[in-house]
């Protein structure tokens, strides 16, 4: 038990080194495509929408094909893939430079999170739920320092752009090295994921309460088209859930810190700290979730992302000035923080143990999708908008989504015995 959790430990700090300096990337990209290569909200939605699609290609054409007990291995390559995509981005001077390193950086992505997702969830069926929110956990925390170190890169280089790229160089390393550290704790046996028999799940009360659709079992793209995977309400709950958030989201990951300097006219170390501020109320609302976990009842806490959503969307679009930042982007964290975990042990709950390896990437390909979509939409609507207009479209999807949600809510009498 106790090797058990040392390599969960060792998965978590790789996924945290991969986490804050992905974040980083998508963060600073806008600014640093805008002030070191001069281009426009249409190009940088563009770059951001081939970026996320590579993930998404990536997401259903390989992270789904890995098998369960490969999954370590995976996350480790796609770290190394981040390596030279951050020194790309780092020095790059032109529209090709910037498309590259996004690429690149697509592809490191599309493989790292879906294969630390299955191999965190495989550590302990029993308590899946639990060790999957400790996982979003994790995640929240690093994007909490995250921010805060790049502030302090920012700060030393007189506020430029590049240099957080060639300085979060060291942590997918550091990842990289993590993930070695599980493998040889875990031994060939495990490799890495410690994936649970038929006869643990059958232990565990699993198997039969968990089973799915055969579809389920099929590929990430076939599960996600078929008729019984469309026809499983935990599994149309998870992907609205989700899309109520991710689609804001994927508007504030990329064109945030270019809405925080030209309508709150703040720094590029200051925007960082309204991100940090984001992420520290996402980490304290992940540790709620974390404490009160499992969650029967999760439709409630879906809704009230969605308002929290709303307003900070409306703090965003009416807002000025550094303090106004903070607190606009501390609610939105709130929702941040709530979803995730949330819609994850959905999708756990609606996948038999073989199938969660495909069951999680065809779910974070439905998520990355938004960031193909949403970035490319915003980028040709923003010069006519501006950026509070944007913040207030985001309003339109936030209500459709959240009304949807509401239609797809269990009957009365499940409601109450949940």
């Amino acid at each position: 038990m106790e090797r058990r959790w040392t390599r969960l430990a060792a998965l978590l700090v790789a996924a945290a080194c991969f986490r804050a300096t992905q974040n980083m990337a998508l963060t600073t990209f806008s600014l640093l495509a805008k002030e070191r290569v001069g281009v426009g909200s249409g190009a940088i939605g563009g770059l951001a929408a081939v970026a996320a699609g590579v993930t998404v290609a990536v997401n259903l054409g390989v992270a789904g094909r890995v098998p369960v007990n490969w999954s370590g291995l995976a996350a480790a390559c796609g770290s190394l893939v981040v390596v030279p995509a951050l020194v790309v981005l780092g020095q790059a001077r032109s529209v090709m430079e910037l498309g590259v390193g996004a690429v690149l950086m697509g592809l490191g992505g599309g493989v790292v999170f879906p294969a630390l997702t299955t191999a965190v969830g495989q550590v302990d069926p029993e308590r899946r739920e639990r060790t999957l929110a400790f996982f979003t956990l994790t995640l929240s925390g690093s994007l909490a320092v995250g921010p805060l170190l790049e502030s302090v890169v920012l700060g030393l280089s007189h506020q430029n752009v590049s240099v957080p790229f060639f300085a979060f160089t060291i942590l997918p390393c550091v990842g990289v090295i993590t993930i070695g550290l599980a493998w040889t704790l875990g031994g060939r046996d495990h490799v890495l994921t410690m994936a649970p028999t038929r006869s643990d799940l059958i232990e565990a009360g699993l198997v039969g309460r968990l089973e799915a659709p055969d579809s389920v079992t099929a590929g990430p793209l076939r599960r996600l088209l078929s008729r019984g995977s469309l026809g499983n309400r935990g599994w149309r709950m998870a992907i609205t859930g989700e899309l109520l958030y991710a689609v804001p989201f994927a508007a504030i990951t990329v064109f945030g810190a270019l809405l925080a300097r030209t309508s709150f006219g703040v720094s590029p170390e200051e925007a960082q700290l309204g991100f940090s501020c984001f992420f520290v109320t996402s980490l304290t609302a992940r540790a709620a979730v974390a404490w009160r976990a499992p969650i029967a009842r999760k439709l409630p806490l879906m809704l009230l992302s969605g308002l929290l959503t709303g307003m900070g969307l409306l703090l965003l679009a009416s807002g000025n000035g550094f303090v106004l930042l903070l607190l606009a982007m501390g609610i939105l964290g709130i929702p941040h923080g709530i979803t995730f975990p949330i819609v994850l042990a959905q999708v756990a709950e609606a996948s038999t143990s073989a199938s969660l390896g495909s069951a999680n990437a065809a779910f974070l390909a439905v998520s990355n999708s938004t960031e193909v979509l949403v970035p490319a939409v915003l980028g040709v609507l923003i010069p006519a908008t501006g950026y509070r207009g944007m913040a207030l479209l985001l309003l339109v999807p936030v209500g459709f989504f959240a009304i949807l949600l509401w239609r797809q809510r269990p009957p009365a009498g499940e409601l109450l015995a949940g």
